[in-house]
């Protein structure tokens, strides 16, 4: 290195032995060699070959002063490790900062996952003190209508409290005897909101007090008041004695509206399709035969074959309809409606007779004569547990049947609560189950707040 080779030379002229001979050379070749020397032996520290491969890298000083002004920093191509730290290799051990997770929004799904079940449904009083209430509905603000069969009044109940004032009365026909006789069915129109009608079908005296006719009216509301009643369907035949009248009615998923008619106890009529006692009747929601029922444009007949079909409601899902049908003691059914069929009543009931007949989805035997009546499908909003169940109320007993039918219509399970429930049954808007007996309205679902 020229650094050590500049201490050789200087060190080998300092340890010239005395009385040598002086080398063959000038005294001024010999000065300019020293100056050479001497100047080698003090450095230049500013010199570009100052730096070797082999020497240390100095630690870089600072040096700032008032007059020099700020360095602008610029990129070095050294290899200067406390500058450019080397690339760390993926599998390379090295203590780094843990960085914080990213909050994790929560979507749709897990959000729905996380809200508290409904609490556990109970049974409780909500209207009582009521004559026959065997239609119970409900208007999409929430308000509850429903009827008093043997009073001729449609009744309201607003936020929780039976109105004094009837929304309406009708003339009907109650002699002693005739249970089954006065108003009979209810139903309000899918655009209820829009238009306020409002239906009843009701037994009409005449001028002597007798049944003359049954009949279906269309009422107007004003509020909680019934105005400009319109008839929309008459001459509909009624039994000579008390039953089997029908009456329930209900607006289908097709605009149109459904209404139930019994035997008039005479079973040889329902296996007449021209005849429309024991039958299944669809109408438009202004009284006329819709074009495309089953059996003609003139005819109402829907479906037939039927003795006393009482409670009637569309699945809330699939559309399908589902009646119950009070069979001669026992032979009581669940049928499912379908367009032009025959129900075989009188020559099959239950599940006996033949099969060229439509068959019950469920029948009770021979003598096992339970009476259904109200039948509802609960959407399962507020008691999922029951949702999609079709329910039914047992007449003889109070209590509401519960039957899970698979979609090939196989009964699964069959069960009951007792919740007291003889006449009607109806999902309100609050998710609950809306019940009712002779004299009182229950609701069965959370408790309210």
């Amino acid at each position: 290195m020229l650094y050590h080779q500049r201490v050789h030379i200087c060190c080998t002229m300092h340890h010239r032995r005395q009385g040598d001979p002086m080398p063959r050379f000038s005294i001024l070749t010999f000065l300019a060699a020293l100056m050479l020397i001497i100047a080698a032996c003090g450095g230049d520290d500013d010199g570009d070959d100052a730096a070797t491969d082999d020497a240390p890298t100095p630690e870089p000083v600072e040096e700032v002063t008032d007059d020099d002004p700020e360095p602008t920093p610029v990129p070095d191509d050294s290899t200067d490790d406390t500058q450019t730290p080397a690339p760390v290799d993926d599998d390379t051990d090295v203590d780094e900062p843990t960085p914080e997770p990213a909050p994790v929004e929560e979507d749709d799904d897990d959000a729905a996952e996380e809200e508290p079940e409904p609490a556990d449904p109970e049974l409780s009083t909500f209207v009582e003190g009521v004559d026959m209430p065997s239609s119970l509905t409900f208007a999409p603000d929430g308000r509850m209508f429903f009827i008093e069969v043997w009073t001729g009044t449609i009744r309201v109940v607003q936020d929780g409290q039976l109105l004094d004032e009837p929304f309406a009365t009708l003339d009907i026909v109650q002699a002693d005897g005739f249970t089954e006789h006065g108003i009979l069915g209810l139903a309000l129109h899918p655009e209820f909101e829009e238009n306020g009608w409002v239906y009843a079908f009701h037994t009409v005296p005449d001028e002597a007090g007798n049944p003359a006719e049954q009949r279906i009216v269309r009422l107007t509301a004003d509020g909680n008041s019934a105005v400009d009643e319109e008839i929309i369907v008459d001459g509909l035949p009624f039994g000579p004695n008390c039953c089997h009248n029908g009456g329930r009615m209900t607006f289908g998923p097709d605009g149109h509206l459904y209404v139930t008619l019994g035997d008039i106890e005479n079973e040889q009529v329902s296996q007449d399709p021209e005849n429309i006692a024991g039958s299944i009747l669809r109408y438009t929601a202004d009284g006329a035969v819709p074009e495309d029922n089953p059996l003609g444009s003139d005819n109402p007949v829907y479906a037939y074959g039927l003795r006393n079909p009482y409670g009637m409601t569309f699945h809330p899902e699939t559309g399908d309809l589902w009646i119950t049908e009070n069979g001669p003691n026992g032979f009581d059914e669940l049928n499912l409606i379908q367009a032009g069929e025959n129900y075989g009543w009188p020559e099959a009931r239950g599940f006996e007779g033949s099969d060229e007949y439509t068959r019950p989805i469920w029948a009770t035997g021979e003598s096992e004569a339970i009476g259904p009546t109200g039948i509802e499908i609960p959407t399962g909003e507020a008691i999922p547990e029951l949702g999609g169940r079709v329910m039914f109320c047992d007449w003889n007993s109070g209590t509401a049947r519960i039957l899970d039918i698979s979609d090939d219509l196989e009964v699964l399970d069959e069960t009951s609560i007792d919740v007291t429930c003889n006449l009607d049954i109806s999902e309100g808007t609050d998710g609950a189950l809306y019940l009712s007996s002779t004299d009182t309205i229950y609701r069965y679902g959370p408790p309210l707040e």
